[in-house]
């Protein structure tokens, strides 16, 4: 510890004062540690990197199931009816079975291991019994509406190491989160944003410690009639693609609907017309006011080509008292927040969390813009 006065010929309690100033709180020799990203990101869900993707990302989906096999206590298969045009679920997502013929495998599982387009493997956190091969059911990607708090991590978070009863972790974040959501009726939506504290562990395995501040708001979410439910593809060709991507786009309506906005995933593979193998829509905004038969016309210059060459026509096959929203934007602001966890290695993560008390709402997507994280060590 330094000390005041120093002595003369008092190396050690020179060095020691040395090094204090060096790691005090006037910005001389401090320890920091965070990302700082202006880019748009859309939120994964994922539990291990990549926490955001600039392609685009649902945090709503559901994938029927032919049949599911027992690996082990705590691995199951489940296998798709068919092949898919590419692998929706990604490493480390939470997953939920529900509706299969062995009701001890209907559960939430921890994280995806492995996913390909014929089947997925999922890890539990408890151990399953061996109750052999079953068949049917649903899994489901969900942002955990029905949990106060189920977390998911950004891709904003900074390493601290803590080496002493001095030392204190300071902590700034910011992020601006704009929500898609879906809901069947009048409900309430609490979104929280919150600096969470993990502790590093020897095997570099990060474990969640506490959380060490958040801000919550509540927005009640409306019903409207006559929203977009279902589409499909009437014409057009694609350009040739060589990887997926997503597209953000809104269209040109044929009647009196408004306030739609869609998702394009355009699938890697050769010219050629747009069709449900290379082409996957989602309603990101379900707008009000349509009527079945409507159409929707994507210009081809929204989807990376030329219009008319490329150019989407879709027509409305279902509406139905469905909102869709993806204009819910929420920002925060964490200034010097202070924290004195016991000496160890921790890493600070942003994180977020949605909650609907009714079980009406559906979490479609988070989009990022502006976000930070900064934690720096100092001693007091």
């Amino acid at each position: 510890m330094a000390k005041y006065p120093v002595e003369f010929n008092d190396q050690s309690g020179l060095v020691d004062s040395v090094n204090y100033l060096l790691s005090g709180n006037q910005s001389l020799g401090q320890s920091v540690n965070g990302q700082v990203n202006s880019l748009i990101g859309f939120q994964t869900g994922n539990n291990i990197l990549p926490f955001t993707t600039v392609l685009g990302s649902s945090l709503y989906l559901t994938q029927t199931v032919a049949s599911v096999d027992w690996l082990d206590d705590y691995t199951i298969k489940f296998t798709y009816p068919s092949a898919l045009v590419s692998a929706i679920f990604a490493l480390g997502q939470t997953l939920t079975a529900t509706g299969t013929t062995v009701t001890e495998y209907n559960k939430e599982y921890a994280s995806v291991v492995q996913t390909t387009t014929t089947f997925v493997i999922v890890k539990s956190s408890t151990p399953i019994p061996n109750l052999g091969s079953a068949t049917g059911g649903t899994l489901t990607l969900s942002a955990g509406l029905t949990d106060t708090f189920k977390y998911l991590h950004t891709d904003c978070y900074g390493f601290a190491n803590i080496s002493g009863g001095t030392d204190r972790a300071v902590i700034s974040a910011q992020l601006k989160n704009t929500i898609g959501y879906s809901t069947t009726g009048v409900t309430d939506l609490t979104y929280t944003a919150a600096i969470n504290r993990y502790q590093v562990l020897a095997d570099d395995t990060i474990v969640f410690d506490t959380t060490v501040a958040y801000q919550a708001s509540t927005t009640t979410l409306p019903s409207t009639t006559n929203a977009i439910t279902g589409l499909t593809i009437t014409s057009g060709t694609k350009l040739i693609t060589t990887y997926p991507y997503t597209y953000s786009v809104v269209g040109t309506g044929s009647g009196s609907g408004y306030d739609q906005s869609l998702n394009i995933t355009i699938n890697a593979s050769v010219s050629a017309a747009y069709d449900a193998t290379n082409t996957t829509i989602t309603i990101v905004n379900g707008g009000e006011q349509w009527a079945v038969s409507d159409t929707i016309t994507i210009l081809g210059t929204d989807l990376g080509g030329a219009t008319p060459a490329n150019d989407l026509v879709l027509t409305v096959s279902t509406v139905g008292s469905l909102s869709n929203n993806d204009n819910l934007t929420e920002s925060v602001y964490f200034t010097a927040v202070k924290d004195q966890p016991p000496p160890g290695s921790y890493v600070y993560f942003l994180d977020t969390s949605y909650y609907d008390s009714t079980g009406e709402a559906a979490i479609l997507g988070a989009n990022f813009g502006y976000r930070s994280l900064t934690a720096q060590v100092i001693k007091e």
